[in-house]
């Protein structure tokens, strides 16, 4: 027989021992936990990340232990939380002699989650952050009392140590015009391009039209020739032509801007790599906007109209961002859902020491804090859960339970 071949009697025995273990290291108080947490710079609520540093020289020993904490991660994906619950709850029902079951579930179903209240919220922060900075908690506190119902707060390093909050309006795009501006137009045209406009003359039907109308327009494209810029920017010093050519960079973060900007303004994407010509840019047929601000390295679009295709377009981002594991990925979809947000409070924390940890802490908050306002809370055995953490720990711990028995651990 194999030497990794493994029988029931060896499984069950692994796994007894591993959830012993986990059942002390799971403790908030456990010192070897703390130590590895300390060590790395981690923050209690990332102790998952310590937890995942424990090695085994056993194969077995090493397969359970990664097994149970990947479903405890998965859990924590779906409600901030959960992966202690969800943890705790492996090892009850493991010692407990693998006793599944879905009565936790049916009381969210019988008892149903609560609307949040002021209380509530003051639960979150004393649940999600007690060993926190208070000074940045207040700080955060007041950061979502300026975005409001339905608004967002984004993080951001500050340049420097200091603190800050900044409340901005309106769909913010970094991209630049292709000649000094900074200017503020209502009523505004907008054309997206995935293209390179070469030529005037691929636009000269559409400018002839800006021209009689006086109409303000921006053209969103990969790039512009010298000739087209100087064009564009000496009409536009005369007082002739409104038309302000903004480049897109040819990136994938660039992609997705022309494709949130079309979201925007119910423009339709003109793209070359479909066949698109440029030339096929009709003025007339151009979705106008309320305002658009232009500045040297960003653009700044109020739009009302589409506020309900951005929310879900918005909803599908960060449905995509609680998934992501890689920090690339999810730092990109951050970038996109900070430009979606109409209404969003910058919150920009301290460039020192701490800033891993507080930048981690706030990440949390705000997880715990959409979490609370979507699903609201739940009590059990008196004790409070977010709805969404409770629902995925039990989830995921019930699965986890079951591909052991599944694999005749349970076996004596």
């Amino acid at each position: 027989m194999s030497s990794d071949v493994f029988l029931n009697s060896d499984i069950k025995k692994s796994l007894l021992k591993i959830c012993h273990l986990l059942s002390e290291l799971n403790k908030p108080s456990n010192e070897q936990i703390l130590s590895i947490a300390h060590e790395r710079n981690l923050i209690i609520k990332t102790k998952l990340q310590a937890l995942f540093g424990f090695k085994f020289d056993n194969k077995l020993d090493s397969a359970i232990y990664e097994m149970i904490l990947s479903h405890s991660f998965k859990a924590e994906q779906q409600g901030p939380g959960s992966f202690d619950l969800c943890l705790e709850l492996i090892v009850r029902m493991i010692l407990d002699d693998y006793k599944i079951s879905n009565q936790l579930l049916n009381d969210v179903v019988s008892k149903g989650a609560t609307l949040p209240t002021e209380t509530d919220i003051d639960w979150l922060f004393s649940t999600y952050c007690s060993n926190s900075d208070q000074k940045l908690i207040s700080s955060l506190r007041h950061a979502l009392n300026m975005s409001g119902f339905g608004g967002t707060v984004m993080l951001e390093k500050s340049f420097n140590d200091i603190q800050s909050i900044e409340l901005k309006n309106g769909y913010t795009f970094k991209v630049k015009p292709s000649f000094a501006l900074n200017a503020k137009f209502r009523d505004v045209k907008i054309v997206t391009m995935d293209a390179y406009v070469e030529g005037v003359h691929e636009l000269s039907v559409f400018l002839e039209d800006a021209a009689q109308t006086k109409t303000p327009a921006l053209l969103f494209a990969r790039g512009f020739s010298d000739d087209v810029v100087h064009t564009l920017k000496v009409n536009y010093d005369r007082g002739s032509l409104k038309v302000i050519p903004i480049i897109v960079e040819f990136s994938l973060p660039g992609m997705n801007t022309l494709a949130d900007i079309s979201v925007v303004s119910f423009s339709d994407l003109i793209s070359t790599t479909k066949g698109d010509l440029v030339s096929t840019a009709k003025f007339s047929l151009s979705p106008t906007i309320q305002c658009a601000d232009v500045f040297s390295d960003h653009v700044v679009l109020y739009s009302t109209a589409s506020n309900n295709q951005v929310m879900t377009h918005v909803k599908h981002l960060r449905d995509r961002r609680e998934l992501e594991n890689s920090d690339d990925i999810a730092s990109l979809l951050d970038d996109r859902i900070r430009s979606l947000s109409p209404k969003h409070v910058v919150f920009r924390i301290s460039n020192d020491k701490n800033f891993v940890k507080n930048s981690q802490t706030v990440d949390y908050v705000l997880r715990a804090y959409r979490s609370l306002l979507l699903h609201g809370t739940i009590v059990h055995e008196n004790k409070k859960y977010l709805n969404s953490t409770f629902i995925a720990a039990n989830l995921y711990a019930n699965k986890c339970v079951k591909n052991f028995y599944d694999l005749g651990a349970a076996i004596v």
